[in-house]
């Protein structure tokens, strides 16, 4: 029932993506066999570093703590006395100017004295201003970090429990052949035999539904790192097949280590 309930929920979340009107049916086209998920080979190190390039709160810290360091200076910057300069050509029509044009130039210093008391509480509110920004940025960091750490340890986690349920389909699989074979020979009941089929279509299940937690999981560590879903050659006017394409080869790009 729990499965059942699952992929009934399951159902309705794909009609959603898929843009779907209410109460629509549609059939899905399953593979014939599921494709063993590759594993992630990026070691976790790399992981965090792709992940505090990437994610936007990062780079947003990044640059309110760059605007919080200019504060500090323009702070600083404004006790100074302001220096103008000037200079232009002059001309008279008095008679009595030995000179009747000239040129004139020179400059002016002009210090505002209520900025310059202001100068110590504006500066200190800019550093406590850039403090806090900077502590912003190491929380930003730290959760960035764990959502890479949680993401990574679960997908290790699926990783285990996908082999797992893989080895149970085959050694039930085996089992249902036995029970067949031995039905056949009328050696076993035709209650042994349902029971074995209903135990390999629910291995079946539980292994299918494990490979679909471990593709969720797998999608979670790049939303982690601060992936794009889609790669730069995807403008939109792709069909299905070639959209389809393009993932899965970035896909396993994006599970490879730089370099690899």
């Amino acid at each position: 029932q729990r499965m059942q309930r699952e992929l009934g929920m399951a159902k309705i979340e794909l009609a959603a993506l898929m843009n779907l009107p209410a109460g629509t049916e549609f059939t899905l086209k399953m593979p014939d066999r599921l494709t063993s998920p590759g594993r992630i080979s990026m070691p976790f190190e790399e992981m965090v570093d792709l992940a505090l390039q990437n994610r936007p709160e990062i780079r947003e810290s990044s640059y309110a703590i760059r605007i919080g360091e200019a504060g500090i200076r323009k702070a600083a910057l404004e006790a100074l006395p302001g220096l103008q300069l000037y200079g232009g050509a002059n001309a008279d029509s008095n008679d009595f100017l030995y000179n009747k044009d000239w040129i004139s130039w020179g400059a002016k210093a002009s210090w505002n004295l209520m900025k310059v008391f202001e100068t110590p509480t504006r500066k200190k509110r800019a550093e406590a201003k850039l403090a806090l920004e900077k502590e912003r940025a190491l929380a930003a960091a730290m959760a960035v970090m764990s959502q890479v750490s949680i993401a990574r340890a679960r997908y290790d986690a699926l990783i285990k429990e996908y082999a797992t349920a893989e080895r149970g389909t085959m050694v039930q699989s085996d089992i249902l052949n036995q029970i067949t074979a031995m039905s056949r020979a009328r050696s076993a009941s035709k209650q042994s035999l349902v029971r074995e089929q209903m135990n390999a279509i629910i291995s079946e299940a539980r292994r299918d539904a494990t490979h679909a937690e471990l593709q969720e999981a797998a999608a979670n560590i790049y939303t982690a790192m601060g992936y794009d879903p889609y790669g730069a050659d995807v403008t939109g006017r792709e069909d299905v097949k070639t959209l389809a394409e393009s993932l899965r080869v970035l896909w396993i790009a994006r599970s490879k280590a730089p370099g690899q």
